[in-house]
């Protein structure tokens, strides 16, 4: 992994390498505890001020002079603005103890004023950089970047508070050196090999000798520049409020729900007209329901509104969030695992949910990005509502190669609900699997192409898994008492923990061996033949090797 918690500097790294966050990042940190103080104070006065009763301060100025204690109360009052003090100095030293860094081999992060913790997250096991817009943040034009690495529980770590424009630029920064380009921060200047801005952004010897004056500048200041270019992207597809609000509602347990509160209230109403007024409480037995489904919906509306997914070349972008705005890049080859998911109702309107098993989110990210359960899904989600087009678009953005000879084909398979025709590429449980599996049996199959491991299965929710070979780290073969009984077994893939299922159950005893042992040798070999991970690299030297001259190098 890379994430640690020391009590040393961190080695090799410059001094002039660290960088400050923003000065009212304390301040933004604690923002809940000071608007709960606000708010307290503010009922309290409120409240005395409109039941003409004295105030705190005129009941204590009172006491003081009945009992010749203003000395006291004015001890007290220098007390409350000692404290103010010593927290305004306490957030100051806070500042002055966080800051980060980045080098050629990892992102450093230290923290702390009497014990110091220095953590550090390895370029190559980097997962995802994610920028995090809070609320209060997004109207002071500042946010967190979060590093995600693959690990257990704190694993990953972040950075913040900064402003926008430094954001923007950390996360090109760190990506770049992830994908192998050399460069280098602007006020310093690039690497050699560093790639160098188009010449419309400095047209003249003067513009640039301003835009190295104010990289000098922001680096006085504390700030993070650098010479990396922002990738640019193709946006895929957008999700929109309606579609996503239909998607919410549109679901079994919302329908009983509904169901619940309609029997409820008719209930209710049965019981005030038979007993009039005293039963009217009993309508207030749907209140409990109402706010857990309401808090239920706005979770997932909140963090999955306005849903973007684009390709660029430093990976795949995902921006979401209403309250909180969060821009996710997910490097290549970070995605271990994506499932194509059908509820019941969803099939009326031929939608699909398309979510990822990833290194790294597979931990506890909600808790670590102060979000909740609904941020923890959505933080796991490619597509939160789509068509097939769209479902098939997320699916593209993790596999380009199916590894099978006719795609188009294999990928009706995938979107197919129980058809034989479906069973061309698919293979089925057999029939005297019909014991275990009565409703399931015909939809339930598995697949095994040059690159993937696909499994179909699902009942109410059809559920369709696409497992890279190569993200396999592991085969099982299980078989219980009853699966010994009808011959059958089941195949597990094992991969890094996450939503997406990969097992492969009630298989026939005899295929589940040849199973097994052709996902052990595909998985092996397509491990070995995985490239480095400076995946620009690579790009680039396939695109130098295209362009050199065909007799050269013969």
């Amino acid at each position: 992994m890379s994430a640690e918690s020391r009590s040393i500097t961190a080695d090799g790294v410059a001094a002039d390498a660290w960088h400050r966050v923003h000065p009212v990042s304390p301040i933004i940190n604690a923002w809940q505890v000071i608007a709960a103080l606000v708010a307290i104070i503010t009922y309290r006065g409120v409240s005395a001020y409109s039941s003409g009763a004295p105030s705190g301060w005129e009941i204590l100025n009172g006491i003081a002079e009945g009992f010749h204690l203003r000395g006291v109360l004015m001890a007290a009052f220098a007390v409350v603005i000692a404290v103010l003090v010593v927290s305004g100095l306490y957030s100051w030293l806070q500042w002055r103890a966080t800051a980060y860094a980045v080098d050629g081999g990892a992102v450093w992060f230290r923290s702390g004023i009497v014990f110091r913790t220095n953590r550090h997250a390895r370029l190559d096991r980097i997962q995802s950089v994610d920028i995090h817009l809070p609320l209060l943040g997004r109207i002071l034009g500042l946010g967190r970047l979060s590093i995600e690495v693959a690990g257990g529980a704190g694993s990953s770590f972040t950075i913040g508070f900064l402003r926008a424009t430094e954001l923007d630029e950390l996360r090109a920064h760190i990506l770049a050196l992830a994908a192998g380009l050399e460069v280098g921060s602007a006020g310093e200047g690039a690497q050699p090999g560093a790639p160098a801005r188009p010449a419309a952004e400095s047209p003249g010897r003067v513009s640039g000798a301003l835009e190295a004056e104010a990289a000098r500048g922001a680096a006085r200041r504390g700030a993070f520049t650098s010479s990396a270019p922002i990738a640019p992207e193709n946006v895929l597809y957008e999700v929109g409020a309606g579609p996503l609000i239909g998607s919410l509602l549109l679901t079994v347990p919302m329908m009983v729900l509904l169901v619940v509160l309609v029997a409820v209230v008719a209930a209710s109403a049965w019981a005030i007209a038979a007993r009039g007024a005293v039963a009217a409480p009993s309508l207030f037995a749907v209140v409990p329901l109402v706010v857990a489904s309401g808090s239920v919906l706005w979770g997932r509306f909140n963090a999955e509104f306005a849903f973007t997914a684009a390709a660029s070349p430093d990976g795949i972008r995902i921006r979401r969030g209403l309250t909180d705005s969060r821009n996710q890049t997910i490097p290549p080859g970070r995605i271990h695992a994506i499932e194509i998911r059908q509820p019941l109702l969803w099939r009326l309107t031929g939608w699909y949910r398309v979510t990822m098993t990833q290194a790294g989110n597979s931990v506890k990210m909600g808790k670590e990005n102060n979000g909740g359960n609904n941020e923890l899904v959505s933080a796991r989600v490619l597509l939160p509502v789509g068509s097939r087009a769209q479902a098939e678009l997320a699916v593209w953005m993790v596999v380009q190669d199916l590894g099978v000879p006719d795609p188009a084909a294999f990928v009706d398979s995938v979107f197919a609900p129980t058809h034989a025709g479906a069973d061309a590429h698919f293979t089925r449980v057999p029939h005297r699997a019909r014991l275990v599996d009565p409703l399931v049996r015909r939809r339930r199959a598995y697949a095994l192409t040059g690159s993937l491991f696909v499994i179909r299965d699902g009942w109410l929710t059809r559920r369709c898994a696409l497992i890279p070979l190569a993200r396999i780290q592991s085969t099982h073969i299980l078989q219980g008492p009853v699966e010994r009984r009808l011959d059958v077994a089941t195949v597990r893939a094992d991969l890094v923990p996450g939503v997406v299922s990969h097992t492969a159950r009630h298989v026939d005893r005899r295929g589940a061996q040849l199973l097994w042992k052709r996902l052990e040798d595909a998985s092996r070999v397509r491990r070995e033949a995985e490239p480095p991970e400076k995946w620009m690299r690579r790009a680039l030297a396939a695109r130098d090797h295209a362009a050199a001259p065909q007799g050269e190098g013969a």
